[in-house]
């Protein structure tokens, strides 16, 4: 459907990003990682630069098909076996293990605009990235800390808005 997607657990993310972006769709959050499996990082929360808008990839899930510790494939929704659902979700498996899982579609913006931002300063480089989670203005916010031979600790946050352009834009 335009705003899901059924995958089996061992699919990969940028499987998933190649059967959905031609239709102008995509998970609300990816990992940075996309060779990472589906269900791998759901079964551990799943994190992403658009985690502060979104939530972690396992809040982004219509259903799960999980085997239970006693062997029994089961579909769980949060309507559907909605213990399980929660039990499953960012707890490493050890309330079932994900085989299946209907992903979270949203309509993607065809166009970004990325910025880096440097910082020596740690205090300053947290409320910086702290205010551009905040204030909403970008979709996707990450920091990195890097530790810079003969120089030391350096701190990146990088910032990226999406956009449509206009027809016949650059």
């Amino acid at each position: 459907a335009p705003d899901r997607i059924g995958v089996d657990a061992g699919i990969s993310w940028d499987a998933v990003l190649a059967a959905t972006l031609p239709a102008g769709t995509a998970p609300p959050v990816l990992p940075d990682h996309l060779e990472l499996t589906v269900g791998g990082t759901l079964s551990v929360g799943g994190i992403g630069g658009t985690s502060h808008r979104y939530g972690c990839q396992a809040d982004n899930v219509h259903d799960l098909d999980v085997v239970t510790p006693v062997g029994e494939l089961v579909t769980c929704s949060p309507t559907v076996r909605p213990d399980l659902f929660d039990a499953v979700r960012a707890t490493q498996g050890e309330f079932g293990i994900i085989v299946g899982a209907t992903l979270a579609l949203r309509p993607v913006h065809r166009a970004a605009r990325r910025y880096l931002l440097s910082y020596r300063d740690l205090a300053v480089f947290l409320d910086d990235q702290r205010r551009l989670t905040d204030d909403r203005r970008f979709d996707h916010v990450q920091g990195q800390a890097l530790n810079v031979d003969g120089v030391g600790w350096r701190f990146v946050v990088e910032a990226v808005a999406t956009f449509t352009r206009a027809a016949g834009g650059f």
